[in-house]
Formats: C-alpha cells, sequence, structure tokens
C-alpha cells in the first residue's frame, strides 16, 4: 500500500538507482564522502526540478519544511544550501552524464509506437539551440559578450516522446552549424533544422549518410533550379514539406511534436507535387512549396553561397 508514502518516492521508484549505483561506483563518487552522499544530491535535484524550485536557498527552505518526511523521499543526509552548493561543483558531472543515458535508453522504447498523426515508420528528430544567461561576475569563463556571460545548449529532440537524445553545452559564442560535426546521422532518419544550420558541405553529409533533412533557407539565399521531376506524395516525401506549413502557423517553439504533428497531418492531404533539388517559389494552387523550403534531394541544382 502506498496510502503513506509521499508522491515523490513513488516517483522515485520508476528510477532505476541500482544502475546510478553502478555509475557512482565507476567515478568513485563516494571518494571521501561521509554524509551527503551522490544519491542524496540526486534526489535533492530532482525534487528542485519537479517542483520548479528557483534556487539553492529555496531548496533548502522547502526541504527543511518537511524534514520528516526526508528519510521517506529517500534523502539521508542534511539539506544545507552550502553542501547543495559543494556537491554541485566538486562531483563528477560524468556520473550524471552516464545515468542520463540509461534513462533515455529506457525511455525511448516506450515511445516507438507513438504516432505523428502521419504513416512514418522513420525516426525524425529536431535540432535546436538556445543561449542561457550567467552572470559574468559569477561565471568569468563563460564570457559571451562585453558585459554579459551565457553558455548555449544544443539539443537532438526525437519527435517521439519528445526525449532528448544528444546535448552538447559549449559557450555562447560557437555557431549552431558547429554541432553538425559533432552528430553521427542515422540512416533513414529526418532532421529538422532551422535555417541557422544552412551549410552546404555538412547538409551534404546528412545526404551521404543516407538520411534526411528538412531546414528553412536564408532571405540572401541565392540559387536557380535547373530540373523538376513529378512524383506521387507518400508518407516519407511528405516530410520535405512541413516548413510550408510551419510558416503559415509561424509558431516560436517550432520544435515541439505538436506543431511537428499538425504540419505533418496538413501536408498528407496533398496528392501530387512537384519536387526538386532547391524550391525558393511562391506558393501555388499546383502544389509548389513556398519561399522559405530548401531541400537537397534528387535533381540538379547550381548554387552560389548566401551572402554575409
Amino acid at each position: 500500500m502506498d496510502n503513506d508514502r509521499t508522491v515523490f518516492s513513488q516517483v522515485i521508484d520508476f528510477v532505476p538507482l541500482h544502475e546510478f549505483r553502478k555509475c557512482v561506483r565507476r567515478y568513485h563518487g563516494s571518494f571521501k564522502v561521509r554524509k551527503f552522499s551522490c544519491l542524496d544530491q540526486f534526489l535533492c535535484m530532482c525534487f528542485a526540478q519537479l517542483t520548479f524550485r528557483e534556487s539553492l536557498r529555496d531548496i533548502e527552505v522547502c526541504l527543511r519544511s518537511v524534514q520528516s518526511r526526508l528519510y521517506h523521499m529517500g534523502i539521508r543526509g542534511r539539506v544545507a544550501r552550502s553542501t547543495l552548493a559543494d556537491a554541485n561543483e566538486r562531483r563528477d558531472w560524468r556520473i550524471y552524464r552516464d545515468f542520463a543515458h540509461i534513462l533515455i535508453g529506457i525511455a525511448r522504447p516506450l515511445y516507438v509506437g507513438e504516432q505523428l498523426d502521419v504513416d512514418l515508420e522513420s525516426t525524425a528528430y529536431a535540432l535546436d539551440s538556445t543561449t542561457i544567461d550567467l552572470c559574468l561576475s559569477l561565471f568569468p569563463w563563460a564570457r559571451f559578450r562585453r558585459a554579459k556571460g551565457a553558455i548555449k545548449l544544443h539539443t537532438l529532440l526525437d519527435l517521439r516522446g519528445s526525449i532528448p537524445t544528444f546535448i552538447h553545452v559549449s559557450d555562447g559564442k560557437l555557431h549552431d552549424v558547429n554541432v553538425l560535426d559533432l552528430l553521427v546521422f542515422e540512416p533513414g532518419s529526418f532532421y529538422i533544422m532551422d535555417k541557422g544550420y544552412v551549410d552546404f558541405s555538412r547538409l551534404f553529409s546528412i545526404h551521404q549518410a543516407s538520411a534526411f533533412f528538412v531546414i528553412r533557407s536564408k532571405r540572401n539565399f541565392q540559387y536557380r533550379r535547373r530540373s523538376s521531376t513529378s512524383q506521387t506524395v507518400n508518407s516519407t516525401m511528405s516530410m520535405f514539406w512541413i516548413f510550408w506549413n510551419l510558416s503559415l502557423v509561424r509558431s516560436t517553439s517550432w520544435t515541439r511534436g505538436t506543431s511537428i504533428s499538425r504540419a505533418f497531418s496538413a501536408f498528407t492531404k496533398r496528392r501530387r507535387f512537384s519536387s526538386s533539388a532547391v524550391r525558393g517559389t511562391s506558393s501555388t494552387d499546383d502544389g509548389a512549396p513556398p519561399q522559405s523550403i530548401l531541400r537537397m534531394g534528387s535533381g540538379v541544382i547550381k548554387q552560389s553561397s548566401p551572402r554575409a
């Protein structure tokens, strides 16, 4: 019976703590640790994430208010702001990296059968980055501008379940397109990106890996269509026109699965379209795509690099 158990402890039951302890032993996380263990640190940060705590002081005040329940939540050590700060600073970050990979490996198979409002058996990914502002006086190593600090979080999101499969933390000055050099592309998968990732040599590497990509073109993109072929729409090729719908929706959160699914549903209603290596014409009644679509695939293109 779970009548006397906290909701937090019941949620933690789904976490494979034996795998977490393996990660701790692998990197000697318990070396010279007396009271506040790596597990205590992990549970405190989980609690902070689930309850939207905003600072270490906020975590400390909230947990100390239920001091008698901490044991039943799995927290054995004394929760103090300085102790938690020291643990976050000194504990080996690889413990939590390896454990995150384990959790992702458990979660992804649970969403294999999730539908994207279209009959698409291949995996679809969304790649984007976000800049996290930091206080330059506290993080002098994260210099972004003259009086501003920041880091950039690059994330590859599996649209089935919205599960991150790749995360890279860099300084704020790293351009988004450089992350393409770090990815290992899965054959047959689809990669959806914003126009910040336009780089022909890197995009061609996706084609060489037998994968597909969908990307928006820049305003100063110069090209000329050399040939086109009429083809019948199927569930796979409809992926190429997803940004047509997204450009109409103008969603600021285009990486969310809901927006992607809505786009898939809209495009599968069209029966025929004209495909080419690169599209840039305005929308017409015969199924031609709008100005914001770039596709590399079948066909021939004469291209010139975008102006700076």
